[in-house]
């Protein structure tokens, strides 16, 4: 087995956004994420 190194935990503050502001965020990037769905969709039906 390789052993893993240079972990970190993950972090809390993505916890605490509240729904408001992560629907402005992606709003404020929906290009962003028109691109990643498109690419995902893409990967997906290899």
């Amino acid at each position: 087995m390789i052993p893993v190194l240079n972990t970190t935990e993950k972090d809390k503050q993505v916890d605490e956004l509240s729904p408001e502001f992560i629907s402005r965020f992606k709003e404020a990037n929906s290009l962003d994420y028109k691109i990643y769905d498109y690419c995902l969709e893409k990967f997906n039906k290899l």
